[in-house]
Parts: C-alpha cells; structure tokens; sequence
C-alpha cells in the first residue's frame, strides 16, 4: 500500500520542449519513488500527450463536452453538460499537494486552490519576454496569491521575478532546471557520430557548430544564420546545424531567404525537429546558444553531457549563469563579431575545446545533475505538505 503523498502536477500543454520534457523527468521520479501521481493538462495537445497517457493518469482540463481523457465521446447530446475536471478530482481523488509547471499554468490556480485547497507549488521556467508572451497580469496575481511557494529555475528567473513582478524574495526558491543525465550520457556513448552525420547529411569533414530548439524569435534562429555568415567569411571549414527547425511557417522562410542571399545554404543544415538532437549535438564540435532569451536551457546541459564547449550572449538569462569562466566563451548581447571571433578560437585551438567540453560535463554532473535538484524540489513539496 502506498502511503506516500499523491501529488498533482498539472502542465499547460504535452508539447515536445524543455519545460514539459523536464516535467516528465521528474514525474517519474516521483513515480519510482513511491508517489502518487496525477496529472492535469491544461491544453490537450502535444506529441507527449501519448508518453503522458501511457504512463501516468492524465486528465484534462477543457470546458468542452469531452471526457476526463479528452477524447470527444459521440455519445454526448447538446444538453450534455461540461465536464468539471477539477471538481472531479477533488470530489473522487486524494490529492495531498499541488505542482504546478510554468506561468502557462497559473490561470487554473484560483479554481484549483477553491476546489482541492491544497498547497501549491509553482515553477516558474521564463523571462521577461515569454512571460509577457504567456501570461497576463491576472496570471500573475493568481500564482502570486495561490503559490505557498515558487520555485525558480535559475537565478536570472528568481531575481526577474522579484525585481519586476514584485514576488516576495521569500517565496522564491531557486532550483536549476537539469535533465536525466544518465540518459543522456548513454546516447552519447554509444552514438556512432560518422553514422550520424551521414544520416542528416551532416559534412564528415567540417568544424560542426550546433544549435538546437524551436525555431523562434526568442531562441534567434536569425541571430544563428548571421554569426554563421560571420564565421563562414573568415572560415568555410565550418558547418553549422539547427536541430528543431519546422519547415514551414514565415520565420523559416524569411531565413531560408536569408541563407540563400547569404550564398550559405551548402554551409547551412536545418533539421526539423527530432528525438535524435543528442546524437547529432554529439556529432558536432560547439555548441551554440544564439537565444535572445533563455532562462536555462536544458539543451545546453545535454550538450555540456556530450563534452561541447558552449558559447552564448551575456544579458540573455541563464547561459551566462552556467559558461562563467569555465565551460566556452560568452560575448555582449547580440555582439555577432566577437561571438564569431569566439567560435573560430575554439576551433583553432583543440586543447581549449576538449578542456572547455571535459569542464562543462563535469559541471552538470558534480553540481547541476538530476539527484541535487530533484532531491531540492522534494523537499520543498514535503516541507509543506
């Protein structure tokens, strides 16, 4: 008989990125840990939706005539009524505490606190500009007012969130984001990379600059395709990779626009999106943070598992925060020159590209690894049971 807890996490959404990948992490630990397990979706949407199903009970947030697991049932007539999802978990449902995953999820928080009245723990995973983007001042209210605690996943997170939304420091608990680390280092000892390479049609003998994540304004796809028009004047022994480029949309037009005005397209590889981005950032030699904004990217730690030197802008969130002095280079924000200059300095001098590489993997393993920062976030859900 499980006499642990029974935690309710509840996500915006099940799509395939960092915030909702690091949720699934942790909720299975949890799960091996002896926990009970629920999960609220907000959105059903998402190609995790199937992973999320097949190993948790997922239900789902909608005021539509659907049912708990969000599939339209042909039985319900036009006087059906809507289904209360949060009620029914409160009504049918021993539920101890609640987790509540990104500012995304912050508009369900006064209906979950009425209904289940149990603590609530938030984590928060933006900056300044997705939270503008996702959130309104209501959200902000309704996770400042329902949130015994929130947990920041990094410190640029935690000190924006005091400084400019007014949350009290005291509330806030900072708890670097991290990935499954044994996972990861897995996949990058047994990749074959020459395969790899060949598979995405990646040059075999080229300098590979990778990057990885939606392709977005925020991430700076654009930004990428400019420092590699930078490095590729100075250098065309470099190829420089995208991992997790749609190939649709405006944004992919107006660079692939750009790459081909450039004269850069054979230099150049977008890769849609894949559950190969490991493999083929070990594949690579660097790796690259070209976002605007980013609190902490958990890609940047896979690849820092996979021993690449990651150089990324100052002022942008939480690369700066992890690189220190250590594990690559950083330039001023959007300084596209010297974050070439950088690039090309890796590249010509191997012994400070394994140091950088062989420091970065050690890092995340010694001190920004899943044991330290899940063992934190469940101390503070036990501490406030």
């Amino acid at each position: 008989m499980n006499n642990k807890p029974t935690i309710l996490f509840i996500s915006h959404d099940a799509n395939r990125a960092g915030a909702q990948l690091f949720l699934l992490n942790i909720m299975r630990y949890f799960k091996a840990d002896g926990f009970g397990i629920k999960l609220l979706l907000v959105n059903s949407w998402g190609p995790l939706t199937a992973e999320f199903n097949e190993e948790f009970e997922v239900f789902y947030y909608s005021k539509k005539k659907e049912d708990t697991k969000g599939r339209f049932s042909s039985l319900l007539k036009k006087e059906s009524k809507w289904v209360d999802v949060i009620s029914l978990l409160a009504d049918q449902h021993s539920i101890d505490i609640v987790y509540a995953n990104t500012i995304a999820s912050a508009c369900v928080l006064d209906e979950v606190r009425e209904k289940i009245n149990k603590p609530i723990i938030s984590h928060i995973h933006e900056l300044s500009y997705s939270l503008s983007l996702y959130s309104t001042k209501e959200d902000f209210e309704k996770l400042d007012a329902n949130s015994r605690r929130i947990i920041a996943c990094s410190k640029a997170v935690g000190e924006n969130l005091h400084n400019k939304y007014s949350i009290d420091e005291d509330k806030i608990e900072v708890v670097h984001s991290f990935v499954n680390n044994w996972a990861v280092t897995e996949i990058s000892e047994n990749s074959d990379s020459a395969e790899i390479r060949k598979n995405f049609e990646i040059p075999e003998d080229k300098f590979i600059v990778a990057a990885c994540g939606n392709a977005d304004w925020r991430k700076g796809l654009d930004i990428f395709i400019l420092i590699a028009n930078q490095v590729l004047r100075n250098d065309p022994g470099v190829h420089f990779v995208w991992v997790g480029a749609k190939n649709e949309g405006d944004l992919y037009n107006h660079i692939i626009f750009d790459i081909e005005r450039m004269g850069i397209g054979e230099q150049v590889t977008l890769i849609p999106p894949t559950d190969k981005s490991i493999e083929i950032i070990n594949a690579s030699d660097i790796f690259l943070v070209s976002s605007r904004e980013d609190p902490f990217p958990l890609v940047m730690l896979e690849a820092s598992l996979c021993a690449k030197p990651i150089v990324g802008f100052e002022n942008t969130g939480g690369a700066a925060e992890f690189i220190e002095d250590d594990c690559g280079l950083l330039a001023p924000y959007l300084d596209i020159d010297r974050i070439a200059d950088q690039i090309l300095a890796i590249k010509n001098s191997p012994e400070d590209q394994l140091k950088m590489g062989q420091n970065a993997r050690a890092k995340v393993q010694n001190s920004y690894n899943f044991e330290v920062s899940v063992n934190k976030i469940k101390t503070i859900l036990v501490d406030n049971l």
